[in-house]
């Protein structure tokens, strides 16, 4: 909830405050501010009846374990934009609904909504639709506006992403993870590596969690060489953020300063 109130604040400043010149810097589209500003007012609205509405789903997701889990992203992110092996939200809902028409033993699968993505009702309206137009059961989904991802994590038997972030708690979790783009975490020791719809069916049908050696050898790697200890939500994690950039910086000052045959 924090994160869609910081990113209405962020995009209504930006909008208000930038000059047309600014427009090149943006990662996506400028917006006209009231339509924006409603757009964000009814998607936070939204996620406030989900917490209510989708209690009792989430309730017995708990009680019946082993879903698969499938987390969608906001389709405007660059990840998505140029980092994806042309992958789209509408194309990973296509291959998980005919992996799982085409395996009948496959358990639940469960679509979960990014918490930032104004067009997740339209999402949750194609996920359906599509899902009638193949003859998919609709007992056999489930479509989650809200929920702790770590929560849903850790009950699943498996997760497929394009190159999410969500794919971190499930290697945490030890939770096999299929990876169908370009992601820091794309490699065959840590998940499973996927290109096309017939890796989601396969998937779906086994999969195996990878060694929980490497996976934290690789975590701990990664926070080590990328990053920096805060919280851009929270006032006193943007001073220890502050903090820790100046440090990096300075440690990167240095290093410039050595020369290269001496680092060698």
């Amino acid at each position: 909830m924090r994160f869609c109130i910081w990113a209405a604040a962020y995009y209504l400043v930006r909008d208000l405050a930038s000059k047309p010149s600014d427009t090149y810097l943006f990662h996506r589209q400028r917006e006209r501010v009231v339509p924006l500003a409603m757009s964000w007012g009814i998607h936070l609205l939204r996620r406030l009846a989900a917490r209510i509405t989708e209690y009792l789903a989430k309730r017995a997701l708990r009680r019946r374990p082993g879903y698969l889990l499938v987390p969608l992203q906001v389709s405007s992110d660059s990840q998505l934009q140029v980092a994806s092996r042309g992958w789209s939200t509408s194309r990973l809902i296509d291959a998980s609904l005919m992996a799982l028409r085409a395996n009948p033993n496959t358990p639940l699968v469960v679509f979960k909504l990014h918490p930032l993505e104004r067009g997740s009702a339209a999402s949750k309206r194609l996920i359906l639709r599509r899902a009638a137009e193949m003859g998919v059961d609709r007992h056999r989904i489930r479509i989650l506006h809200s929920g702790r991802m770590g929560e849903l994590t850790k009950q699943s038997s498996g997760m497929v992403v394009i190159n999410s972030t969500s794919a971190f708690s499930a290697l945490r979790h030890g939770v096999p993870v299929l990876v169908l783009g370009d992601a820091v975490f794309r490699h065959d020791a840590l998940v499973t590596l996927g290109e096309s719809e017939a890796d989601v069916a396969s998937f779906f049908k086994i999969r195996h969690a990878k060694s929980r050696l490497l996976v934290d050898a690789f975590v701990a790697e990664l926070k080590s060489q990328s990053l920096i200890p805060g919280d851009f939500y929270v006032s006193s994690g943007r001073q220890v953020a502050i903090s820790g950039i100046i440090d990096r910086l300075k440690q990167r000052q240095h290093l410039s300063c050595i020369p290269e045959r001496a680092r060698e």
